[in-house]
């Protein structure tokens, strides 16, 4: 599990995704947009994490949000990303089904980003995707959106091996240790 933002968005829409036996492929990474791979389990529908924007900027850092935590967080990054929504109805190939299609599953998307936001979720802009292959069956669509992600003022311990993975041990006033440690905020402090 996790610490940064953008993967605890992630792995928390997929979790919901494999909750609701969606018939859609989630991918993380910009290689994963250049595959040409579009067909999930039910012959479409696929939805894209994508660090960065188009212009591969990272995201602006500014003042501390979320005070109280520990680690304490020095800043915040206002990480950008794109989520890119591909959905095709096969039954039916007018424009007006596949822009159904896409459309029902960006809101789907939304829904259940807004649901697994760990804080500062916002989706800036979003556009309908022509210069791609995967536009001549289907259509796509995708949302420019940025999360405020934690800089916090301790390292993040690395595993042994060097990966990258990383654990923060949270213990509470009462002794016990957080069961739920990372940047997660609740609905009072927002």
């Amino acid at each position: 599990m996790s610490v940064l933002a953008l993967l605890v968005l992630y792995d928390g829409v997929e979790q919901v995704f494999k909750k609701e036996g969606r018939n859609t492929s989630l991918c993380f990474g910009e290689k994963e947009a250049t595959k040409q791979i579009n067909q999930g389990p039910g012959r479409a529908n696929r939805v894209i994490f994508i660090p960065g924007d188009r212009g591969f900027r990272q995201g602006m850092v500014g003042p501390a949000k979320y005070p109280g935590n520990n680690p304490r967080s020095l800043n915040t990054l206002k990480e950008a990303f794109r989520v890119q929504v591909w959905a095709v109805n096969p039954t039916n190939s007018s424009e007006r089904a596949q822009y159904e299609a896409v459309r029902l599953l960006q809101d789907d998307v939304i829904r259940i980003m807004e649901k697994c936001d760990p804080g500062g979720l916002r989706v800036l802009q979003s556009r309908y995707m022509r210069e791609t292959v995967e536009c001549n069956f289907g259509m796509m669509i995708e949302m420019q959106c940025e999360i405020d992600a934690m800089i916090p003022d301790k390292r993040y311990p690395v595993a042994e091996h060097g990966v990258g993975k990383a654990y923060i041990k949270v213990e509470l006033p009462s002794g016990v240790e957080d069961p739920n440690p990372g940047p997660v905020v609740t609905e009072e402090v927002r």
